[in-house]
């Protein structure tokens, strides 16, 4: 593991020095961070714009609308925002936010489109209890400047909390990731690294120095947990000690990480087991479920396909009770070398019971796609694109709607 990780740290400090001599092109674009106001002066609730269930497309069996705007997804890598309460997305139309089981959703904030950027112009949302963090462009700049804001969503205040103008370095880090818990907001900026802001102080401060790459990057109390796709490493940085260390690196690639709403649990695709070791973004052997306890710092594998009938997994997500994720339905390949095939086919969406270990499974079909889930009880939440649309949807999938056919053993 040392080797590896000792590798993977001289990338970031590299990256760190290739942006040392980075400066702004001009004294309007230089980033000054606002003054961060620590206390929530508005109480009254917020009003918001509603849309109901009426009228929307129709995403297959047991699925209706989570969110009743289609959303983004920004890059495929990453997550919608949720909490054990609320979820949370964006579109072209804004950001929208609806509570969880609810069948109406909420524009908490309209886009104010601004053409050099096109329709990035809010975006990374992350939620904590009545907060949300986010980015957006900063309109009254002619280059692209953009803002982490928080917002207390019950009452609509919003406040700034740093401003950074995109380098257009490539590969980006983000941009720009965020994450929140109840002491500190989190974000990744490509030319600085990690960051966060204290939520009673208003300090800010550099955690990770350098090129900091995470997909679906979350905050627990105590840090971030933060997987890094394009390395193939899940790592945890503490938000007090600043230091980045790797949470169960098992010498194979590591992918499709999410956590729980409430925290606690980190669920993962793991190469470590052969046929997987040869894995890499592009190339995939096999591939296993693991589960990290992170209350605990205890990790769990939670199947055994490998090595004798190695099976290709993608997505998975859980709640500490149930574990779902995507697989490749039969009559195809179970276990392509190609990523592209193995996203592109898995339609077939897996539920493990983590106390009874007891798996059941069902094929959605190629126009019933339902990927990238969060779990929410007996349902989960992910990504569906209708067949022939181009527009990306968050459904709500009951695990228990009668009409579903599932394959248990």
């Amino acid at each position: 593991m040392g080797t590896q990780a000792d590798a993977r740290a001289h990338d970031a400090n590299d990256a760190a020095d290739a942006r040392a001599d980075v400066v702004p092109e001009s004294a309007s674009d230089a980033e000054v961070e606002p003054v961060w106001d620590p206390v929530w002066h508005l109480t009254a609730p917020s009003t918001y714009p509603q849309l109901g269930p009426d009228g929307q497309p129709s995403c297959g069996t047991g699925c209706r609308m989570a969110l009743n705007w289609p959303v983004h997804s920004g890059r495929p890598s990453l997550m919608h925002a949720y909490t054990e309460n609320t979820v949370a997305d964006y579109g072209d139309q804004g950001i929208f936010l609806s509570a969880v089981g609810g069948s109406t959703s909420s524009l908490v904030i309209s886009n104010d489109p601004k053409p050099s950027i096109g329709h990035y112009v809010v975006g990374e949302v992350a939620l904590s209890g009545d907060f949300m963090t986010y980015v957006v462009a900063d309109p009254s700049t002619p280059t692209s400047v953009f803002v982490v804001e928080v917002m207390n969503t019950r009452t609509g205040e919003r406040k700034p909390v740093a401003r950074m103008r995109w380098l257009g370095i490539e590969p980006p880090s983000g941009p720009f990731a965020t994450a929140l818990n109840t002491k500190y907001v989190f974000w990744s900026d490509e030319a600085v690294g990690l960051r966060s802001l204290n939520l009673a102080t208003g300090a800010v401060r550099t955690l990770v120095k350098g090129l900091f790459e995470c997909t679906n990057m979350a905050a627990a109390e105590g840090g971030v947990v933060c997987c890094d796709n394009n390395r193939g490493i899940v790592t945890w940085t503490d938000q007090e000690t600043a230091k980045a260390v790797p949470i169960d690196f098992g010498g194979g690639l590591q992918v499709d990480a999410t956590i729980s709403p409430d925290r606690r649990w980190y669920i993962w695709v793991d190469y470590r087991d052969p046929p997987g070791p040869p894995s890499d973004i592009d190339n995939r052997y096999g591939g296993e479920i693991y589960l990290r306890d992170l209350q605990m710092g205890v990790t769990t594998r939670l199947t055994n396909d490998s090595p004798a009938a190695p099976r290709a997994k993608a997505f998975p997500a859980t709640d500490g009770k149930i574990a779902v994720w995507n697989e490749i339905p039969g009559g195809l390949d179970p276990n392509p070398t190609s990523a592209s095939a193995v996203y592109g086919n898995a339609t077939m969406v897996v539920v493990l019971d983590l106390a009874t270990r007891r798996k059941c499974q069902i094929d959605l079909g190629i126009a019933y796609e339902v990927q990238q889930f969060s779990v929410h009880g007996r349902h989960v939440y992910g990504y569906f694109g209708a067949a022939g649309d181009n527009k990306m949807h968050l459904v709500n999938l009951s695990l228990d709607d009668p009409g579903l056919s599932w394959t248990c053993k």
